[in-house]
């Protein structure tokens, strides 16, 4: 089979959809400049990231990297996979997993309507008994509002799911206003920890970037962070070979592109806590974090290098904004950080099959209401 095939839509949109990643340095860059213009989102929308992404995860999916032309102009790129569900059969779905940050499609801002349409005209005529699954959907991107509405005109029976995550804190004060305002509680506990370190020894903080002993540095961190209760659980980076092979190949790229920051606490030379981090633009994104179990007893370490991360950041006036990537956990909230949103959406096709799939995940009695709105039935306006 070709690596790619082309799709005429109508006269004036066409489709190249690609099946692995040997794209021409051309389709390359134009992916790169179109994720340019996606704001600070760019740094997750990028070709390279999804690559490593599916270099570790993609194994049982069939992979659909599907370009939009409007005549030779690439207005949108859609990353998408097409796998079995155990109980929707094929699920067309995002490139995404546990170990997803962020995920959109890629459009450009101008043609953001009419891209979305001619991609579900190529959708329901290539894959138009297929659900569609998207996850980790940011809702602070512009596609969220007009994907949801161009899937309902067309009939599908959608369920959205959205979910706090991602908390972030503005760095716009200075470190002294920032550490001032923090709950009274939580200064006394940082105080009262480096105090309690200290009497063990020498605190270091170090922030690692380029680095020859990459490799090195990246054993030394997986291994603190299995030495926590994810170790126990079986949740750390190196409890699964493709896991931790994402993670490195995540950093190697990182650091070539001048984006990976490694911020380390040491104690007496022993690494103790450590925080994987990109840069975007202006914003500073904490990956993974991880401590070891037997210190997190004594002086909350991973609480230690918290502190000073930020303090880092604030004194380097080079970032705006930090970012915990994932839920947002109550001890996050307690840096006075903002919760932000991201979005899972669900489509069944607008036919019997995709009204039962969409009845048995959801409930019935939320099918046949949708059922009735759709026919008008008096007495069952929408709500």
């Amino acid at each position: 089979m070709s690596p790619s095939q082309k799709v005429q839509i109508n006269q004036a949109w066409r489709a190249e959809i690609w099946r692995d990643w040997n794209l021409p340095v051309s389709l390359k860059d134009q992916w790169e400049e179109l994720a340019g213009l996606c704001g600070e989102a760019e740094l997750f929308l990028v070709p390279a990231l999804f690559e490593i992404w599916w270099g570790s995860f993609g194994e049982s999916r069939d992979l659909f990297l599907i370009f939009l032309f409007e005549q030779e102009n690439l207005r949108g790129i859609f990353p998408l996979s097409l796998n079995e569900s155990s109980s929707n059969g094929k699920l067309l779905s995002s490139l995404t997993n546990d170990h997803t940050f962020l995920y959109d499609f890629i459009i450009h801002p101008e043609f953001q309507k009419e891209t979305l349409h001619q991609l579900f005209n190529l959708c329901q005529s290539w894959w138009g008994t297929s659900p569609i699954r998207l996850e980790n959907f940011t809702q602070a991107g512009p596609n969220w509002d007009i994907l949801e509405g161009e899937l309902l005109r067309r009939g599908y029976y959608v369920h959205t799911y959205k979910h706090p995550c991602s908390p972030f804190i503005n760095l716009d004060f200075n470190w002294e206003k920032y550490f001032a305002d923090l709950p009274s509680n939580l200064r006394r506990n940082l105080r009262h920890r480096r105090r309690r370190a200290e009497e063990e020894g020498r605190l270091s903080f170090e922030v690692v970037r380029e680095t020859a002993d990459l490799e090195n540095i990246l054993t030394e961190a997986f291994e603190v962070e299995s030495s926590s209760w994810k170790g126990v659980q079986g949740t750390s980076i190196n409890s699964k070979p493709h896991i931790e092979n994402f993670y490195r190949e995540l950093a190697k790229w990182a650091s070539k592109k001048g984006k990976f920051y490694l911020f380390v606490l040491r104690l007496n030379r022993r690494m103790i806590s450590f925080r994987f981090c990109l840069a975007g633009q202006k914003t500073m994104y904490s990956i993974k974090t991880g401590y070891d179990q037997v210190s997190a007893a004594q002086f909350s370490p991973g609480s230690l290098i918290l502190c000073h991360l930020l303090e880092y950041l604030y004194n380097s006036r080079e970032f705006t904004r930090f970012v915990f990537m994932g839920v947002s956990d109550k001890w996050k909230m307690e840096w006075n950080a903002i919760s932000d949103t991201n979005g899972w959406l669900d489509a069944f096709p607008n036919n019997f099959k995709g009204w039962c799939q969409y009845s048995f995940r959801y409930g019935w009695k939320k099918a046949i209401k949708r059922f009735l709105r759709l026919v008008r039935i008096p007495g069952f306006a929408a709500s």
